[in-house]
């Protein structure tokens, strides 16, 4: 019976041990490839900012627009030329008191007749001032800060800054003043003006503007009518 038994035993283990062998093996887990979309890993020396966002969107940085140190200031900037991005909205032309203050001066253009209208821009006696960049006295587009004036670099002739009287026997700035308003940090001028001052400003004129004709009135101010037949 004992012998029967061990038998017995012997034929289960070998049935035990087929069953294993004939099992399939278990298929290890693939490896997933490397995640490509992350960029650098957020913390890391080279992790921007938008890297380090949340989410799966990326953020795009752009440069702050209330910048006080960019907004409105033209790359032509350079050490001591200081230049404004004047933006002009119909017939206005708009620059920033912030960046016309940034140095002695400021340089704009604005557009005229096809091309350009230079100009220098300062303040004197708390007042603003524009200087056109053509010579009144040669007509050369060479006008430049000088320090304590404007000079020309084609014929040599200084310009003083106030009165706009020039050097020697140089014919100098026409007269008046190209109007402007200040409100808030925004310096407004018209874009006619700066015309028509840079166009009389190159040919020599006296004055900046057309001075309107006077008409004399030889009634006095009397208006009543008819003045044949007022009865004495």
């Amino acid at each position: 019976m004992v012998k029967r038994s061990g038998w017995v035993v012997a034929a289960l283990l070998v049935l035990v041990l087929s069953a294993g062998c004939a099992a399939p093996a278990t298929a290890p887990q693939a490896q997933q490839p490397p995640d490509i979309t992350g960029g650098v890993a957020p913390g890391s020396p080279g992790a921007s900012p938008a890297s380090e966002a949340a989410g799966d969107t990326a953020a795009i940085s752009t440069p702050a627009s209330g910048d006080p140190l960019t907004a409105g200031l033209s790359s032509r900037t350079t050490r001591g030329h200081i230049w404004a991005e004047p933006v002009i909205d119909g017939d206005t032309v708009l620059i920033l008191h912030s960046v016309a203050t940034l140095g002695s001066h400021v340089n704009l253009e604005v557009p005229a007749n096809g091309g350009v209208a230079g100009f220098i821009g300062y303040f004197t006696n708390d007042e603003f001032c524009l200087r056109a960049t053509a010579c009144p006295n040669c007509g050369a587009g060479r006008i430049e800060w000088g320090g304590s004036l404007v000079v020309c670099r084609s014929c040599s002739t200084t310009f003083d800054l106030v009165t706009g009287e020039a050097s020697g026997e140089g014919r100098g700035y026409p007269l008046g003043t190209i109007p402007y308003s200040l409100e808030g940090d925004t310096i407004a001028m018209y874009l006619g003006d700066l015309v028509e001052a840079y166009a009389r400003t190159a040919s020599g004129e006296e004055t900046l503007f057309e001075v309107p004709e006077v008409v004399e009135d030889e009634d006095r101010g009397d208006r009543s009518w008819p003045r044949c037949c007022v009865v004495a």
